[in-house]
Parts: structure tokens; C-alpha cells; sequence
């Protein structure tokens, strides 16, 4: 079953204006192969879900808010996943969540995860980075449904970063919404990480 999804997710065809980054033998398909078995074995209690994979972070390791600074600094990453990116590049979204709740990540096995699991970005620009339209969301959220099934968790438990991951997963449930950390929305979104993430 989980290897059946990776295959999906590797089979997308890139385009000029998206980069499916998990294409055959790349670092990103290693990490997010080596990330979901971990979490499908673990079991996660939350799934937090982000819109796309930035150029600095997810698109260069795989893993949804985690970019390579967080793989060389975190012992649960390097000690339980053993990724195995190279490099400095730092992404502010992912220093922001590791820094602030490196052990309530751990301690309450939370997964990240993109509604959108490609690099969205300018035609032909691949270091740049594109919100994700409407075709592209539900596209995803096929992805992630067929996940959360894998993982045999309830969608109560599924918190959205951002906006378009929520408004495509729920809509109407406002308690499921978590400000984006990026843009000044730093201090609400840890605000509304302690609050609702129990």
C-alpha cells in the first residue's frame, strides 16, 4: 500500500510550471519514502498539512517543513529517519516549527504533510515559488486523502497551515485552522499550536 502511493506521487510528470521533485532516484523520494514508512509504522497523532513544497526547503529534502538545516541539527531526524541531505539552506517556516516545537513534535508524533506534494513555481523558474490554483489543489487532495487513510487517521486530527490546505480539506471547521508562520503570522501561529495541538 505505501509503496503503491510513493509510486504514485513519483510517477506525476513535471511541467514548466511544476517540479514533482519525488521523480526517480532524486534525495527527495529517498527522504519522504524513509518519512512515511516511519510515520505509517509510528502511527502519527496529528497530521499537520501545508499548502506546496518551497524551493528552500521541502523542495531541496522532501520532507514538508523541513529543510536542510533542520535534517543536520535535529537528532530526532538524523537519529530515527537517517535523511541524508547535504547543505545549509535554511527555510524561515521550517526554522520557526523546529526551533519552537522540536518536543512537542516529538513527544506527540506529529506528521507534516503538503495539500499540493509538487513545487508549484514561475513557468521556468524552478528556484522560485507559485501558490498552488485550484486544479492543483484538488489534485492534491487526492493525495492526501488516499494518505490519511494509509496512516488510519481521523480527520479531526488533521490541523491546516495556511489557508489553502484548509479551505480544500475543510472549509468550515475553524478549529482545524492554524495561521501560517511565514508573512508576520510567526507569533499567532505558535500562539494557535499551543492552543489546539493537545
Amino acid at each position: 500500500m505505501i509503496k503503491e502511493f510513493i509510486r504514485k506521487v513519483q510517477d506525476r510528470k513535471s511541467t514548466s510550471e511544476v517540479d514533482n521533485i519525488y521523480k526517480n532516484k532524486s534525495i527527495q523520494l529517498e527522504n519522504i519514502t524513509k518519512y512515511i514508512n516511519f510515520y505509517a509504522e509510528k502511527k502519527p497523532n496529528y497530521l499537520l498539512v501545508g499548502e506546496a513544497p518551497g524551493y528552500k526547503g521541502c523542495g531541496i529534502t522532501g520532507i514538508p517543513f523541513v529543510d536542510e538545516m533542520t535534517i543536520k541539527t535535529n537528532k530526532f531526524l538524523i537519529d530515527e529517519i537517517q535523511l541524508s541531505a547535504k547543505g545549509n539552506q535554511e527555510e524561515s517556516s521550517s526554522k520557526i516549527i523546529w526551533q519552537k516545537f522540536n518536543k512537542e513534535i516529538v513527544e506527540k508524533k506529529i506528521m507534516f504533510w503538503n495539500i499540493f506534494p509538487f513545487h508549484p513555481h514561475k513557468e521556468g523558474s524552478k528556484e522560485s515559488n507559485r501558490t498552488p490554483n485550484s486544479k492543483e489543489l484538488l489534485e492534491g487532495k487526492v493525495y492526501f486523502d488516499e494518505l490519511l487513510r494509509l496512516l488510519e487517521l481521523k480527520r479531526e486530527n488533521v490541523y491546516c497551515i495556511g489557508m489553502s490546505s484548509f479551505l480544500t480539506i475543510f472549509n468550515e471547521v475553524p478549529t482545524n485552522y492554524l495561521r501560517h508562520p511565514s508573512f508576520g503570522g510567526k507569533n499567532l501561529f505558535i500562539e494557535m499550536f499551543k492552543t489546539k495541538i493537545k
